[in-house]
């Protein structure tokens, strides 16, 4: 696969986004400023990444609960399931999502990791996907690739924090592609908002 490890996951969340970083500014709604970067897979391919900038006036524990339940930040989330929990931060999650605009449903095998990054106190949320043997793609969804994914929240008050917040994925057909893109200018992950 040519997915980045988590910790090369963890660094291009928490990379500011500036110029010289390679982000540039695409958008900015009410809460969420957004960035597009084209990222450098380890197999040579280049893919556009997508990051998120917002504050939210909740401690960043309370954040990283929210971020870590698909059900809670995802609009189009059908079901998720733990494959195998490696220790309390590393496990295997399969996840699906329900059909956006007519097309068919999503499904990813996910390797996830839950970090405290003690030099920075940032709490990391990685996830990326793998190919898991008790985990076949199934006839009634579309097996999609996650790059890139997950959430960086810095605590800056103990009542309030800073969320970067990424992605970079294949959902593995054009039509969604094309109707995803255009249809979720504002955020790279849904458009639910967290708390």
């Amino acid at each position: 696969m040519s997915c980045l490890d988590h910790d090369a996951i963890g660094a291009i969340l928490r990379q500011p986004c500036t110029r010289e970083n390679g982000w540039h500014f695409h958008s900015q709604s009410a809460l969420v400023q957004l960035y597009t970067k084209t990222l450098h897979l380890p197999n040579g391919e280049q893919r556009l990444c997508s990051k998120g900038v917002a504050v939210f006036p909740v401690p960043a524990e309370v954040l990283a609960a929210v971020a870590d339940d698909y059900s809670k930040t995802e609009d189009y989330f059908e079901s998720s399931r733990c494959v195998q929990r490696h220790d309390a931060f590393n496990s295997v999650q399969y996840t699906s999502f329900k059909s956006v605009l007519g097309t068919k449903r999503r499904d990813f095998v996910l390797s996830s990791r839950r970090q405290l990054h003690s030099a920075h106190g940032d709490i990391v949320l990685s996830g990326r996907s793998v190919e898991w043997p008790g985990v076949p793609e199934r006839a009634t969804h579309v097996r999609g690739m996650l790059y890139l994914g997950g959430f960086c929240i810095q605590r800056l008050t103990s009542t309030s924090c800073r969320c970067y917040y990424g992605a970079c994925f294949d959902p593995r057909g054009w039509r969604l592609s094309t109707r995803f893109t255009a249809n979720c200018g504002n955020q790279p992950r849904g458009s639910k908002q967290a708390p």
